[in-house]
């Protein structure tokens, strides 16, 4: 199945986008359904089932209809239901890439002229964010400029996605009828995806089986809260200098910062304009990330700390977004930093003595102006949603004073100088000690949450376009934990990644401070490479033995592992096929899995299995193969199949996978 064409351009920094997995929940997947777990089968339900059955037979025949069109798609899979659900998960696909890339990079999917040619208007963290303000120019993208942006993506995007429909093309002859039409909308709680896209459906015949036509997916996204909460924060900025009046204080309070004193000595004081330079990007990069903004999310700031609490909570907006949460990191370059007077590489104080004072006092004075210029990166997170809506803007102090506008001749230049990535790394920069410890993640049915340390994992943190490596896990106390300790850079809404084979990759957001302990647990799998599919017929209520499917059929098979009707965990196969793809189910636990499979032969379902099975652990364990059991159809109409799948729940024992 074809990739999206674009995930090439996005980078680690990004919330990362597996395309190729999303795809995996296209089969036979209704998301506006699902089946539930059936319990014991008593008199008053078969009764129940029965009247049901009667009463749409009553209507079938009265009203001259088939049962296809009056049933949902999961207790009756149409053919063109498929085909409906694949495109609906391709639009999802596309359009959550196309989310992604628009967070990333503040707004825009492709970027204007005017930022992408001027390596000054955007920072680059090996994609580029777009300062949002900018030498006077308000180029925050509107709702309308995000909903266009997204629109053009879908419609350049979806056919590559489809891949010209070629899963279906064996069966059917797809043939289009008009051009791809998107209309995006961000609407509260979601981004909605309304796509125009004619197709007529026939079967290799000739005969036309339906129209297809209109789709609509929605993607749970706070993306309008996050525009606004950001909207907000330019807008203060504009209002109040709140980063230009920070980077003065820290100019004037820190004491290996001269600005203006006095001293009472004989010997001239001096200091190293690249040390003092150093030092306050050390400042900036350690308080910056301290800035909260008020009713948003962030942890809570200890009682014994008031100045953080006056001076780093900052006001920007009066509604509540608790779902929300801020970042700010210093960007390291470019950083313009200039100060006078100056002697080369030395600030130098002036001695007073001789008529200006009392010939036996010597008094050191010293008066510095300081220009700073220096670009933040903010992060605007839906915590809820784990998303992020990135852009910049430029801090600029000049005199000691802050100058959020600079005159058409007083425009910095900056030099483009490329921060070292081995050396942001290697904490040339600063950072902070942080130790990571792995667990597997076993959400046990029976027994609840059970965490078991886990070794040899792979651990990195990534900030902006480095990523840097933090070891590999180890055990320590005698196997009770597996942990690593390392410097990692400061960095806001860093994303630490831990890998192992046999286990699902995690992540999660990370800020580092003071010697944190952090904890990742990593999913177990179970990865399965070799299963079959065999298809037992019913013979006067008789299952006879099992027996290989016909050559020109296909299975295609679904397994969900489903909580409170969440999805926690899915996996597909087709077989036969020339590549199978390998089944990961959950490992560590017994886990019951909705288990879905539909046997076609050319345009016909020729059989099916719809029902819950729980994959002991115990069996699975050692498993080396597994083979699936479907019951075969008989009859091929509609009516009759909808029958046919509403029986498989009396058989799922009966049909119970084999594990080898």
């Amino acid at each position: 199945m074809a990739a999206i064409v674009c995930s090439e351009r996005q980078s680690d920094v990004k919330l990362e986008t597996n395309v190729y997995k999303s795809m995996k929940l296209l089969f036979f997947q209704n998301k506006r359904g699902r089946m539930r777990k059936r319990g014991q089968v008593t008199l008053f339900i078969i009764l129940g089932a029965l009247l049901l059955v009667g009463l749409l037979l009553f209507v079938v025949f009265r009203e001259r209809i088939t049962l296809s069109q009056i049933l949902p798609d999961r207790i009756f899979p149409t053919k063109t239901g498929t085909i409906q659900r694949f495109i609906d998960g391709c639009i999802e696909a596309v359009g959550t890439e196309g989310l992604t890339l628009l967070g990333a990079q503040g707004g825009y999917i492709e970027l204007p002229d005017d930022i992408e040619r001027n390596w000054q208007a955007y920072i680059d963290t090996g994609i580029k964010v777009p300062h949002w303000h900018y030498n006077g120019e308000n180029r925050i993208p509107s709702f309308v400029v995000m909903e266009n942006h997204l629109n053009r993506y879908v419609n350049d995007n979806l056919r590559a996605c489809l891949n010209n429909l070629a899963e279906f093309q064996q069966q059917y002859t797809i043939i289009e009828k008009g051009d791809v039409t998107t209309t995006t909308r961000i609407q509260d709680e979601d981004v909605a995806f309304l796509v125009e896209y004619p197709l007529e459906v026939r079967d290799k015949e000739g005969k036309k089986i339906t129209d297809i036509e209109d789709f609509r997916v929605e993607v749970s996204l706070l993306l309008k809260k996050m525009t606004e909460v950001a909207t907000s924060i330019m807008s203060k900025e504009a209002e109040t200098m709140k980063f230009e009046r920070l980077t003065i204080d820290l100019l004037s309070l820190d004491s290996d910062i001269p600005t203006s004193g006095t001293d009472l000595q004989c010997n001239r004081k001096q200091w190293v304009v690249s040390e003092v330079r150093e030092k306050l990007q050390t400042l900036l990069r350690r308080n910056l990330p301290t800035v909260r903004v008020d009713f948003t999310s962030y942890l809570p700031i200890p009682q014994d700390q008031p100045y953080v609490q006056s001076h780093y909570v900052w006001p920007v907006t009066e509604f509540q977004y608790n779902d929300i949460s801020v970042g700010f990191t210093f960007v390291e370059q470019p950083f313009h930093f200039a100060v006078r007077p100056r002697s080369g590489n030395l600030l130098k104080s002036n001695q007073l003595k001789g008529q200006e004072l009392a010939s036996f006092v010597c008094l050191q004075q010293w008066n510095f102006v300081y220009d700073v210029d220096y670009p933040v990166l903010v992060s605007v997170e839906d915590k809820k949603h784990n998303y992020v809506l990135n852009f910049g803007f430029i801090v600029r102090v000049k005199n000691n004073r802050g100058a959020r506008e600079p005159t058409p001749t007083e425009i910095v230049a900056f030099d483009p100088i490329e921060a070292d990535g081995q050396k942001y790394c290697e904490n040339t920069y600063g950072g902070y000690h942080v130790t990571v410890k792995t667990y597997d993640n076993v959400s046990d049915p029976t027994f609840g949450e059970t965490y078991d340390s886990v070794n040899d994992v792979d651990v990195s943190f990534t900030c902006l376009r480095y990523t840097c490596t933090v070891g590999k896990t180890k055990y320590t106390q005698g196997g009770v934990e597996a942990s690593v300790g390392n410097i990692v850079p400061s960095c806001v809404n860093g994303v630490l990644k831990a890998t192992k084979e046999g286990f699902k990759p995690a992540q999660q957001f990370f800020t580092p401070s003071a010697d944190d302990t952090i904890s990742i647990y990593l999913t177990p799998l179970k990865v399965l490479r070799d299963y079959k599919v065999m298809k037992r017929v019913e013979q006067n209520g008789v299952l006879l033995p099992a027996r290989a499917l016909d050559s020109d059929e296909q299975a295609f098979i679904t397994l969900r592992y489903v909580v409170n009707k969440s999805v926690m965990h899915e996996t597909w196969g087709i077989y036969p096929a020339g590549q199978k793809e390998p089944l990961e189910m959950l490992a560590g636990a017994s886990f019951p899995v909705e288990l879905e499979i539909y046997v076609m032969k050319g345009t016909k379902i020729t059989g099916g299995y719809v029902g819950t099975w729980k994959a002991e652990w115990a069996e699975l364990h050692d498993a080396k193969s597994i083979e699936f059991q479907v019951l075969s159809a008989s009859t091929a109409g509609d009516d009759e199949l909808a029958v046919f799948f509403g029986s498989l729940s009396t058989k799922q024992e009966q049909l119970k996978p084999v594990i080898r």
